[in-house]
Parts: structure tokens; C-alpha cells; sequence
């Protein structure tokens, strides 16, 4: 059985699995409504539980460049730009910031941060 919890505003809910005792909390909040309508479910669900390559390749089919068009804007090869998409390979740190950069003009110190946490996160479990 399930039990739902809405604050007042209607803004916030708690999900309670009495069976499992198991606790959900959603937050509904403006800014990850923006970003889910502009890059879409996909890559929002990559950022909470994808890869770093998984995440990469997402970003880039919804921008409006290609993985070539990635390489040539950040310095890099379209080569590169594959393996890192493939996860063959992790970029090195000025391309991550390039990439921040490019991918996310309006927020990219946050896709930084989030870039270089998957990416350790990752290297840590190798």
C-alpha cells in the first residue's frame, strides 16, 4: 500500500510504501521543469543515474551539433569525441570544461561539477 504526503503548496510529495516501509520525495521545482521541457526525460534521467558517456551522447544528439561539429568547437577530434561517447575513454579536464561550456551556456559551471562527479565516480569503481 501507498501512501501520498503533499505540502501545502502543492509543491512537494513524499511517496510512503507502507509495505516496504520504502520512502520516495519527489520536488517538483521550476528549474528541473525547465531543464526536463529543454533537454528532455532522457537526459535528465542520465544526469540522476546514468554514465558520464551515457550522459555525453544524450547531451549531443539533443544539441544542435554533431559529434564532429563537438570536436572542432572544443579542440578536439571527432575521434575523440567517440570514444569518450562510447566510454572507451574519459576527456581530460579542459575538454570536460569546454564541453560544460558548449553543452550548457546558461549553467555550465553546474554541467562542470556534474561532469567531473560522474567521471570520479566512475573511475573510483574501475
Amino acid at each position: 500500500m501507498t501512501e501520498d504526503r503533499w505540502n501545502k503548496a502543492g509543491i512537494k510529495y513524499t511517496v510512503i510504501d507502507t509495505d516496504t516501509n520504502e520512502t520516495t520525495v519527489f520536488n517538483d521545482d521550476k528549474k528541473e521543469r525547465q531543464a526536463t521541457k529543454e533537454w528532455g526525460r532522457t537526459v535528465m534521467r542520465l544526469r540522476k543515474e546514468g554514465t558520464f558517456a551515457e550522459l555525453l551522447k544524450a547531451e549531443i544528439n539533443v544539441s544542435e551539433y554533431s559529434a564532429k561539429e563537438v570536436g572542432d568547437r572544443i579542440g578536439s577530434s571527432l575521434a575523440s569525441v567517440n570514444k569518450w561517447k562510447a566510454g572507451d575513454s574519459y576527456p581530460l579536464t579542459h575538454f570536460v570544461y569546454r564541453l560544460s561550456i558548449l553543452l550548457h551556456v546558461d549553467d555550465w559551471v553546474e554541467a562542470l561539477v556534474r561532469y567531473n562527479q560522474m567521471i570520479d565516480k566512475e573511475r573510483m569503481i574501475e
